[in-house]
């Protein structure tokens, strides 16, 4: 034990304790001069009871005493727990919660993706389209071009009239 836990010898016990040790004393002493051994005797054996009922009663007082330390100390506990217990359910609740608003970031997130891919396919696919056109354009000019430039050359090459 703690040197903070430790009960205090009673005033009881030293009391119970003297009451038998002169007990002890008177008997002894009346032993020893032969005179009044059996009122010694009933009288020790009065002073024992009385010492055995004082230390039943420090004994039955500091059970108590222990009894109630540990109810006080079994509510506190419970006390506490209650606080645990509700500090768990408000974290949990956070935590629960920032879960739910990443779990729905994270899928609006994908749907701007699954968005965002679905407009690079179909841009790739006009730049394609438009890439294609470009050529089919190029190309008419350049066909145009060469019969222009031909026109050209024929308008050029005949004689003049």
């Amino acid at each position: 034990m703690s040197g903070r836990r430790r009960v205090q010898r009673s005033v009881r016990v030293v009391v119970a304790v003297g009451l038998l040790t002169v007990a002890g004393v008177a008997v002894f002493s009346s032993w020893v001069t032969g005179s009044g051994v059996g009122v010694a005797a009933v009288g020790s054996l009065v002073a024992g009871g009385i010492a055995s009922r004082i230390i039943y009663t420090e004994l039955v007082h500091t059970r108590r005493l222990a009894a109630r330390e540990r109810a006080d100390q079994a509510r506190a506990f419970g006390a506490a727990m209650i606080n645990v217990h509700r500090e768990h359910r408000l974290f949990s609740d956070a935590m629960s919660a920032r879960l739910v608003d990443h779990d729905r970031m994270v899928r609006l997130r994908d749907t701007t993706i699954g968005q965002l891919r679905g407009t690079l396919r179909l841009a790739e696919r006009r730049i394609g389209e438009l890439d294609e056109r470009a050529r089919r354009e190029s190309r008419r000019a350049n066909d145009a071009q060469e019969r222009l430039t031909a026109l050209l050359d024929e308008v050029l090459t005949q004689p003049s009239l």
